[in-house]
């Protein structure tokens, strides 16, 4: 696999205003909201396996990552987040159950650059608009943003595993999250 593709318009644009209204919708009164303990996004909501990411995680995307990168893949789980004002993704490297990593733009008021290291060092600025998705390599790219000075930006994160990797025993999120999947 490549460390990094942009497959734009990844998500049409009516079904991704349905996704990020979805997003402002949940987000506003605060359904099945939980907040993230990391103490970089204290009172950012976020959500895992959000039944509605994992719908389109199983239709659509697993699908197109395999026809884009050339792999054959097994889903671990699925995240969506509703940055907020201040919002800075440090620098780092994904755990093995996210080994290729996809992100969405679902919407938002302002564009926020991802920055990615390839596998050579050499550093990437890439601007993602709603409906596009960065592909990459999440346990060899470092990847982060800068600190959001938008209003909001609501993004998903969708993670898999090759299936012929030493990292696929990560498929389901080590098992816990078969069910979810079938």
């Amino acid at each position: 696999m490549d460390d990094f593709k942009v497959i734009r318009n990844a998500i049409p644009a009516d079904e991704i205003k349905i996704l990020n209204e979805y997003a402002i919708q949940i987000t506003k009164h605060k359904k099945n909201v939980s907040f993230s303990k990391d103490p970089d996004f204290l009172n950012t909501p976020s959500f895992y396996l959000d039944p509605m990411m994992t719908l389109y995680q199983k239709k659509h995307v697993w699908k197109l990552i395999e026809k884009e990168m050339g792999i054959k893949i097994l889903p671990t789980y699925n995240y969506w987040r509703a940055y907020k004002p201040g919002d800075i993704l440090k620098k780092h490297k994904d755990r093995d159950a996210c080994e290729v990593s996809a992100t969405i733009n679902i919407g938002g008021n302002k564009e926020w650059p991802i920055f990615i290291k390839d596998t050579s060092g050499k550093e990437h600025k890439i601007i993602l608009y709603p409906g596009d998705m960065l592909v990459y390599n999440g346990c060899e790219c470092e990847h982060w943003r800068e600190q959001f000075d938008g209003k909001y930006c609501n993004q998903v994160f969708y993670h898999f595993v090759d299936v012929s990797s030493r990292r696929v025993i990560s498929a389901f999120d080590n098992g816990k999250n078969v069910a979810e999947f079938r």
